[in-house]
């Protein structure tokens, strides 16, 4: 089973535009209200991990023992 990595995943969720409000909104020392992207960086980062987790669970139920070579 090919597997997707899991930061292509999360690329597809989590992009420049929705990091940059974060970014500028911790410069600022979370002074300001909380911008409205800030949950969907936090999904897209939870989506990230879950991919990887599945990944990492995966390819170690896929390993098949090894046998020695002679």
């Amino acid at each position: 089973m090919n597997q997707i990595s899991p930061y292509a995943t999360g690329a597809a969720t989590f992009t420049a535009t929705q990091l940059e409000p974060l970014v500028s909104w911790a410069i600022t020392g979370f002074k300001a209200p909380m911008p409205v992207s800030v949950p969907g960086v936090i999904a897209s980062l939870l989506v990230m991990a879950a991919h990887a987790i599945g990944n990492l669970i995966g390819a170690r139920l896929s390993k098949s023992p090894e046998v020695p070579k002679p």
